[in-house]
């Protein structure tokens, strides 16, 4: 290709994009158009996995980020410097030095990119599964509202050093549950053990390949938070009882160190063989939690 067309390529790239940019552009702002039928200053409860929703929404938008500087970036660090190359009438045996610099900035700058999509298509896939886990957790609660109880999800809370999410808190008329979840794929057990079931020794959950005490102790922790902030709220200390949600995963349900390790579907019938709680706590526990979980707001 003679040096016209290589400038007709380039020229043509660019406007077809500028045009594609605006085109999108003016549809996104015109599907913004029309008045929002609700209040701006009304903010919405929290869903299951909100926080993770939310970190999905942004990897997608950085995904289609790296695709799109995938695909520009190795093409002008090909065209623009034989473009000048042409111009400045190099000679044949410095071009062939230049060319092999520029197919290299294009494979390095390639393979960047491929690099920052790995590494985003890896963390989707982890929140994808926490986000499934959350919603199997949060299906497993629902039945429990029908009797008598207020379950919220999701609460963002702020600790000593950084913000953090209690995944799930139960109150009701056998007490107040802080339930943590931890969704996990399954893989082949170490030495032929069985890959199905996760024990718990009351400081770490024992995995079919590896021991986790990082999960056991966000758990207590959690619970920990939500025990003193009420304390502070109402003045008065509120028993918390601390559950640790394996979506999927046969667990013993045995309470060690005040945790209780189960799969979603035991969650309700533990929840309901707790110490009874009158029902003006309840309620006033209730409206602390809403007040915390209610910051979503309602206009698109």
């Amino acid at each position: 290709m003679n040096l016209s067309g290589l400038l007709f390529a380039i020229v043509f790239f660019a406007i077809t994009t500028t045009l594609y940019v605006v085109i999108t552009t003016h549809l996104i702002r015109r599907s913004r158009k029309g008045r929002h039928p609700l209040n701006k200053d009304i903010k919405l409860l929290r869903q299951p996995g909100e926080g993770l929703r939310t970190q999905l929404e942004l990897i997608d938008e950085q995904m289609t980020e790296e695709i799109l500087k995938g695909i520009l970036v190795p093409a002008l660090v090909f065209s623009l410097p034989i473009v000048v190359l042409n111009w400045l009438k190099i000679a044949d045996h410095q071009l062939v030095t230049v060319m092999v610099l520029v197919i290299t900035g294009c494979l390095v700058s390639l393979g960047y990119r491929i690099w920052k999509l790995v590494r985003l298509i890896t963390k989707r896939k982890d929140y994808r599964l926490g986000l499934a886990g959350e919603r199997a957790v949060a299906d497993a609660l629902d039945p429990l509202k029908a009797k008598g109880y207020r379950v919220f999800h999701d609460i963002p809370v702020q600790g000593a050093e950084k913000t953090f999410n209690l995944d799930h808190v139960v109150v009701g008329p056998t007490g107040l549950f802080c339930i943590e979840t931890k969704a996990r794929r399954k893989y082949a057990a170490k030495n032929g053990g069985e890959d199905h079931k996760v024990g718990f020794d009351g400081k770490a959950l024992l995995w079919p390949n590896g021991r986790d005490e990082k999960s056991v102790f966000q758990a207590k922790k959690n619970s920990d938070w939500l025990g003193k902030w009420l304390l502070r709220q109402l003045g008065r200390s509120v028993p918390v009882s601390t559950f640790l949600a394996i979506p999927g995963w046969y667990t013993e349900e045995t309470l060690r160190e005040n945790v209780r390790v189960l799969s979603q579907n035991r969650l309700a019938h533990h929840i309901q063989q707790g110490q009874p709680l009158d029902a003006v706590s309840v309620d006033l526990i209730a409206r602390q939690l809403d007040s915390l979980c209610r910051d979503v707001p309602c206009e698109a």
